[in-house]
């Protein structure tokens, strides 16, 4: 259903881009920015994780380290 939408959405991020390098804005932020910004509203739009389910065990020590930290306190 999104599918028209995101694509219109990458092409008008294309267009905007394009004028701001032209009118010489940092372009190594530039293209963060908007990959981002793409990034995160087609995740929001689709429902779908960016990284996907599969990566979430990839970080548990994350969440191991920060509970370490938390009963070390008490």
């Amino acid at each position: 259903m999104y599918d028209w939408f995101l694509i219109a959405l990458t092409v008008i991020f294309a267009v905007i881009v394009a004028k701001l390098i032209l009118k010489k804005y940092n372009a190594i932020f530039i293209f963060f920015a908007s990959g981002v910004i793409i990034l995160m509203s087609a995740s929001l739009l689709t429902g779908n994780p960016i990284l996907g389910k599969d990566t979430s065990a990839m970080f548990s020590w994350i969440r191991l380290d920060s509970s370490l930290r938390r009963s070390r306190r008490m």
